[in-house]
């Protein structure tokens, strides 16, 4: 059972932005992210949630001591995605609300820069910014929906021999970042930038996606209601990526393939949907036998073909 153990002070009813943060056991980025975010919020009225979905890493405590004025949540179990956020969602009190990863460092002008372009842009329902690698390259983080069409280009790694910027100009804004702000079908969760006009009209995240698929689900509901999904490439984040994943590895896997099948059954026609599981079903097989070889002198990918192979038995089952 959730309980706020400590209550922001800032005067909740001028708040610009409440920033939302789910934690899984990854305490010393979760501490670099709200050091960057405090800095990034100088000016501006924010508050910070932090929605911990049982992290056994001691954060609550050092969060208390270093940073008093975060709204800490505790879950007390691994709740996924969506629902840790939704809880952090649900005590916010911002004319916006941004859905953070903890493992990301926010650049100083980086909140400034996003509220402004929401005030100048109210066709704009969500935003996301420029993501980088810790090299300094560009993070993929503005996508096409998903659809039948881009199972089949990429579950057999067709996007690499032919890019689909040929076939649908939807895709050209996947093959290089743009410089500018762009329209785009959906973005990557970890910097969503929502307005809570928006959240009041399509709700929060679907709870039914566990750990991948509730920011594409959102984004197209957001789009279903008339507002459009925008990349702002001025203001940049740094992500390091799937640092808490990589301690459900497997599970992590399994749930990246099957939560494609929840986004067709809410999102698609019944053919399309049985269309997608057999050839979902094909890409993952054919992966697997790929790595046959690699697995029997590499756990790593023994571990990757024993995820994909169950796989293609719970594709038929969710």
């Amino acid at each position: 059972m959730e309980e706020i153990v400590s209550i922001n002070s800032v005067d909740k009813k001028n708040l610009d932005l409440s920033i939302v943060v789910l934690t899984y056991n990854i305490r010393e980025m979760t501490l670099e992210c709200l050091e960057s975010v405090r800095k990034a919020s100088e000016g501006l009225q924010v508050e910070i949630i932090i929605s911990d979905n049982g992290s056994s890493d001691g954060l609550q405590e050092v969060i208390r001591q270093r940073f008093p004025e975060v709204i800490f949540i505790e879950n007390g179990e691994n709740l996924g995605y969506a629902a840790g956020n939704n809880r952090g969602i649900q005590v916010s009190s911002g004319r916006y609300v941004l859905i953070l990863n903890p493992d990301t460092v926010v650049e100083k002008d980086t909140l400034k820069l996003t509220l402004q372009y929401m005030e100048n842009h109210p066709e704009c329902g969500v935003v996301g910014c420029r993501v980088l690698n810790t090299d300094g390259t560009v993070q993929q983080s503005w996508f096409p929906q998903w659809s039948l069409f881009r199972a089949i280009w990429v579950g057999f790694g067709l996007l690499r021999i032919l890019p689909l910027n040929r076939i649908n100009g939807r895709w050209t804004i996947s093959r290089k970042a743009p410089d500018s702000p762009v329209v785009v079908d959906r973005i990557l969760g970890c910097y969503l930038w929502i307005r809570w006009e928006v959240i009041q009209q399509v709700g929060v995240f679907d709870e039914d996606f566990f750990l991948y698929g509730e920011e594409e689900d959102l984004c197209r509901r957001v789009r279903d209601k008339g507002w459009e999904v925008h990349y702002y490439p001025e203001p940049q984040i740094i992500h390091y990526g799937g640092q808490s994943t990589r301690l459900i590895a497997k599970q992590a896997r399994i749930e990246s393939n099957i939560c494609k099948v929840r986004w067709m059954k809410k999102h698609c026609k019944v053919f399309e949907i049985q269309a997608f599981r057999l050839i979902w079903s094909v890409s993952l097989l054919l992966r697997s036998l790929v790595m046959l070889p690699l697995s029997i002198i590499n756990k790593g990918y023994r571990d990757t073909m024993e995820a994909e192979l169950k796989s293609i038995i719970r594709l038929w089952l969710v």
